[in-house]
């Protein structure tokens, strides 16, 4: 990781807006409650790198994590199955098919049992395309990972939540589209 960052971050690997943003990024992360987030609490277990550039990516891997196991608790709580979840997502849009094997690993037998249930939930229909009930399904997931968030950056503050927003954008923008978030540029309609 540090070879790639430091070939895409060269001159300013240690820039006054590295540094800033890995003592914010830092800083929201120690908000974060790991109960319920498992995979943020294992990542906050280690020790956090020293080079702010390695710092910055362990808390972004961080906060990651922690929207993350916010997302799992919703999904969770509105009933859904992993699967049932990956292709509801596929369903509204949300990332390609490709994903329910390549990307989540679940079968053909998995994804056949998850399309009955979302079926038999009124949140596909015949031909597999999502149904009023399914988005309204979808955008309560969606509304209750932002609300187990919420707290976090209330603490956080405004001021620094958009002083770490404008660092991270132009961090992020040196970075090449990424498979989960621009996964339009890497597979086919």
């Amino acid at each position: 990781m540090h070879e790639a960052l430091v070939r895409i971050y060269d001159d300013h690997i240690a820039s006054d807006e590295m540094i800033e943003a890995a003592a914010l990024v830092r800083t929201a992360t120690s908000l974060c409650d790991p109960i319920g987030r498992l995979l943020f609490a294992g990542w906050a277990s280690l020790d956090w790198p020293v080079e702010p550039h390695l710092a910055l990516w362990h808390g972004c891997t961080l906060l990651r994590e922690y929207r993350s196991g916010n997302h799992l608790i919703a999904i969770a709580a509105e009933g859904l199955s992993g699967c049932e979840s990956i292709v509801s997502h596929v369903a509204v849009g949300g990332a390609p098919r490709v994903w329910i094997a390549d990307e989540a690993g679940w079968t053909a037998n998995d994804e056949a049992v998850a399309i009955a249930s979302l079926r038999a939930r009124g949140w596909i229909d015949s031909a597999g395309v999502i149904t009023d009930e399914g988005r309204a399904g979808r955008a309560r997931i969606e509304a209750m990972t932002d609300e187990l968030e919420a707290p976090m950056w209330a603490r956080f503050g405004k001021s620094d939540g958009q002083r770490l927003f404008d660092l991270l954008s132009e961090l992020t923008a040196e970075l090449p589209p990424d498979d989960q978030l621009d996964w339009r540029h890497h597979y086919p309609a």
